[in-house]
């Protein structure tokens, strides 16, 4: 008897650690896989819009947030133009 029950015992430990490594298997393949099957490219951390004035335009004045455009002091009117 006691070599029937050594016998199972085994084959308890084997499943048992079978059934682990799956699960561990499972659990690893849940986290990776999207990762890596994701088509879709990432997208930059921030667009930057340039925009450079002609030599005819006023200075460039930064876009103001609306909380910000109350508490900004009146733009002065541009300097006339230098007539050529």
């Amino acid at each position: 008897m006691s070599e029937s029950s050594d016998v199972d015992l085994q084959l308890k430990k084997r499943a048992r650690r079978r059934l682990v490594g799956a699960v561990a298997f499972a659990g690893l393949a849940a986290v990776i896989l999207p990762m890596v099957m994701d088509e879709e490219p990432k997208q930059p951390a921030q667009d930057v819009r340039v925009r450079i004035p002609g030599q005819d335009e006023t200075p460039f004045r930064p876009m103001l947030e609306p909380d910000e455009a109350r508490e900004a002091a009146p733009a002065r009117p541009a300097p006339p133009a230098p007539v050529v």
